[in-house]
């Protein structure tokens, strides 16, 4: 493993092309994922500028693949496969969960701002009873 002196790089710019060449050249395919913080370490800088490195990237269009599962970790998708099961499989479940809770947070404020009253549903399991001890 090889760890990239901070010094090599001075603009985020810079940073950003160190992190894509460190993931295009060294972890293609899901099965050769880097943790981020390993990834971190190799460029020469913390887990969170590493993970904001890799989302800039991302949004300049480069497909950069991450996976929670076994291989954890950032890599470059070794084929077409690879790169729709990311995204089928990380994106788009979290982005219909953000519109479900989008929705239903603007439903939230408007009933509010009518004045109208919003029930509170707790389950009964999580509401104390009196004199009930665990």
């Amino acid at each position: 493993m090889r760890i990239l002196p901070r010094q090599l790089w001075q603009t985020t710019k810079e940073l950003e092309a160190t992190v894509l060449a460190e993931i295009r050249d060294n972890h293609v395919g899901l099965q050769n994922a880097i943790q981020m913080p390993l990834l971190g370490k190799i460029v020469g800088v913390d887990e969170r500028r590493a993970r904001a490195a890799v989302e800039a990237l991302r949004n300049r269009r480069y497909p950069i693949c991450t996976s929670i599962g076994r291989p954890a970790g950032a890599f470059w998708p070794a084929n077409p496969k690879e790169f729709w099961e990311f995204i089928h499989g990380n994106y788009r479940p979290r982005r219909l969960s953000m519109e479900t809770t989008e929705g239903a947070m603007i439903e939230g404020y408007a009933r509010w701002q009518r004045g109208e009253s919003i029930e509170v549903q707790l389950q009964p399991e999580l509401i104390p009873q009196a004199g009930r001890q665990d």
